[in-house]
């Protein structure tokens, strides 16, 4: 099995195991976890997405750090999460949002507080605008409805679906389409 091809299986793998494991969570009301898993699949999809912004040379350097369980970098420059999440963002502005809010769960914080406290009062404004333009836009979030944890739950597979569909997109494209690159 070629590099790319292995990559591409890993992706699959781990989409695979989100999807079961988000339906088990959400049937159990493990909304945190959910989250959590949201943002994993957004990872996944924010690297592809990466990977099919560069040149053929740069794309097989990372397919075999990921292989080798290295941390991408290009040359000694190490890349951050930061800069794969501004990569995406002039094609999916909504990203960046989810990725941060997503991170909240993985990451120990008040967030987990959530039956008591909702997260989403931690937001600015400006936040809780493009999180509820896009759920309008992509998920018939009524227009009238105030976003928040309670009113943004009963959406959260259909937010993994979403994502998860983005994501076997970008998979097709780097897989027919291993030396062409994407402009972002």
């Amino acid at each position: 099995m070629n590099n790319l091809k292995q990559f591409c299986e890993i992706v699959k793998k781990r989409s695979e195991e989100n999807s079961k494991s988000i339906k088990l969570l959400y049937e159990q009301k493990l909304y945190g976890n959910c989250i959590s898993i949201l943002r994993q699949e957004l990872d996944s999809m924010v690297r592809v997405l990466f990977l099919l912004s560069q040149e053929q040379e740069t794309r097989q350097l990372l397919i075999q750090q990921t292989l080798d369980n290295e941390k991408w970098h290009i040359g000694r420059r190490q890349i951050k999460d930061f800069e794969l999440i501004n990569n995406i963002l002039k094609l999916h502005g909504w990203a960046r949002n989810v990725y941060m809010f997503g991170c909240s769960f993985i990451h120990l914080s008040v967030f987990h507080y959530y039956s008591e406290q909702d997260p989403f009062e931690t937001l600015s404004i400006e936040e809780l605008k493009v999180i509820k333009n896009f759920m309008v836009q992509y998920h018939n979030f009524p227009q009238y409805n105030q976003i928040n944890f309670v009113t943004i739950k009963p959406y959260i597979l259909d937010i993994f679906d979403k994502i998860n569909s983005n994501l076997q997109c970008s998979l097709e494209n780097l897989e027919k389409n291993p030396a062409e690159t994407f402009v972002m």
